[in-house]
């Protein structure tokens, strides 16, 4: 019975470990100068744009992409300055995730 309720946990903490980004469009992590793309994908003007305003400080933290209402919102750690946000939130490329598509035809068009 133990043993049972045991391995039910274990699976259900395995289940939350692994669904924890499912719902972000992408994830990366901001690390003694390095930027690690762990789940999407990210332009390169975006990463160059990040180890830039990294360069001589010591960041740490994540960035994920929540897609909410057909927008893309940047969210940052806790530990990434408010200034450094604010630089990176305007560096971003928007336009690139925010693509609708009509409903007359199967293109996609961005605005």
């Amino acid at each position: 019975m133990i043993i049972g309720i045991m391995f039910g946990l274990v699976i259900a903490a395995v289940l939350v470990y692994r669904l924890r980004y499912i719902h972000c469009t992408f994830v990366c992590e901001l690390r003694s100068g390095k930027v690690n793309v762990i789940k999407g994908h990210l332009p390169s003007s975006f990463i160059y744009d990040c180890r830039q305003m990294m360069r001589g400080r010591k960041v740490l933290g994540l960035i994920k992409g929540i897609e909410s209402n057909q927008r893309l919102h940047l969210h940052f750690s806790p530990s990434i300055d408010v200034a450094d946000q604010i630089y990176l939130e305007k560096q971003f490329p928007h336009k690139l995730y925010s693509q609708k598509t009509s409903e007359t035809s199967s293109s996609v068009f961005l605005d």
